[in-house]
Parts: structure tokens; C-alpha cells; sequence
């Protein structure tokens, strides 16, 4: 045979060829789309970050801004004004105080007086065994009149007096010469000094019948 007749062969590709062709072309495609796409959950996580950074970003530019002080005059239980109120008067009472809650700690010495008790507020139950003592009570003492000279069958009236601002508890009297026979009026408190409530005098009015004598008066005081 000729040069002339050899049969030339055509660039045509057989099905198997096409085939294996495209299956390649998909390998080399399919890591391209991978890298360029992202999965919906990965774009959800990105702009979560996103949110994340800029709430970061608001709240430390909200606790770098200075806070402002509240003014203006103060309600309710506080009285004054701010940014200094204080506690109203008688804003605390039972209510706010929770039982047990005060110890004697809490409570400045002498700052408990007959203003803060109420009548009868304080029984036997609320005493504690030997708590009171001498040193928690007023002391008291006595005092005696000058001597009230009288000639018989006369009244004379003899009055001893407590320091300026105590009271009298109780008192009586005595004649110098005790052989005589006498009469008392009366032998009590001196309310025109002091008062019902607060008299400070023990007053006595007697006579000696027989002959002249000298009338004392005595009292007992409380220490206020």
C-alpha cells in the first residue's frame, strides 16, 4: 500500500473518553467552588462575631463615660437633698426593724433615754438576771432643814429642799425636844416647788403645846 492510502485517524473522542474527561474537570472545579463558597452556619458564626465586637465596643464606651450624680430635693423617707440625703424623722419604726436585728453593738451609750421608752415598755421578761445593779440606778440622799423655832402652843413650818432639778421621794420631820406633846398638820411634798409631777421639798407644819421647841424637817431625794 501506498503512503497515499494509510488511513489517517480523526481527533474525535470515544464516550469512554468524554466520560473520564469530565470526571477530572469536576475534581479540579469542585475544591475552587469549596474554597469560594461558605455554609449558611458559617456566615451566621461570622456575623455573630461581628455583633459580638461591636456590643463590646458600645458597653466600654458606655462604663468610660462619667456617671452623673443625682440632684435635687430627696422624697419619700429621706429628707434634704441629693447627692447627700439623709434619713427622714421617724422613717424607722417597727416595721423596718427586723426582729433580733439589733445587738448591743449597735447601740452608741446613752443615746437610749425616757423618750425612747415607751409606758410600760420595759417588763420583768425584758430584764435579765442581776443586769441592773447599783450602777444603773439613781442614787438618792437625804436632806434636813435648818431648826423652825416655835414657842407653845404655836405653828411653825419647817421645809427641807432637794439639790436644784431632783426629786423628792418621800420625807418626815422631828422635834428637838420629843418629851413635848405636838400637833402636825400636815407632813408631804411641796408641790408649789416642782409641781404634782416633779415636787423637790418636803414640808412640815407642827406645834409644840408645852413649851417652846425647834422643828426639823427631812427629805429624801432622788439624783435626776
Amino acid at each position: 500500500m501506498t503512503e497515499d492510502r494509510i488511513p489517517r485517524r480523526t481527533g474525535r473522542l470515544t464516550p469512554i473518553h468524554v466520560v473520564l474527561a469530565t470526571a477530572v474537570l469536576g475534581l479540579l472545579v469542585m475544591p475552587i467552588a469549596l474554597a469560594g463558597a461558605k455554609s449558611p452556619a458559617a456566615r451566621s458564626s461570622a456575623r455573630t462575631k461581628v455583633q459580638i465586637r461591636s456590643l463590646q465596643r458600645r458597653v466600654a464606651a458606655l462604663e468610660s463615660r462619667p456617671s452623673a450624680a443625682a440632684t435635687g430635693p430627696a422624697g419619700g423617707d429621706l429628707a434634704g437633698a441629693y447627692p447627700n440625703p439623709e434619713i427622714g424623722p421617724d422613717a424607722v419604726a417597727s416595721p423596718e426593724i427586723a426582729d433580733d436585728s439589733i445587738a448591743p453593738d449597735d447601740i452608741v451609750p446613752n443615746s437610749i433615754g425616757q423618750n425612747q421608752i415607751a409606758t410600760n415598755g420595759v417588763g420583768q421578761a425584758d430584764i435579765a438576771a442581776r443586769s441592773v445593779g447599783a450602777s444603773q440606778l439613781r442614787s438618792t440622799y437625804e436632806r434636813v432643814s435648818p431648826g423652825s423655832r416655835v414657842g407653845a402652843n404655836r405653828f411653825v413650818t419647817a421645809t427641807a429642799s432637794c439639790d436644784r432639778n431632783d426629786q423628792v421621794l418621800g420625807g418626815g420631820y422631828a422635834w428637838q425636844n420629843e418629851t413635848n406633846s405636838f400637833e402636825t398638820l400636815f407632813s408631804t411634798p411641796n408641790v408649789s416647788g416642782g409641781g404634782f409631777d416633779n415636787p423637790d421639798q418636803w414640808i412640815v407644819r407642827s406645834a409644840s403645846s408645852a413649851a417652846d421647841n425647834t422643828l426639823f424637817a427631812w427629805a429624801v431625794c432622788l439624783k435626776v
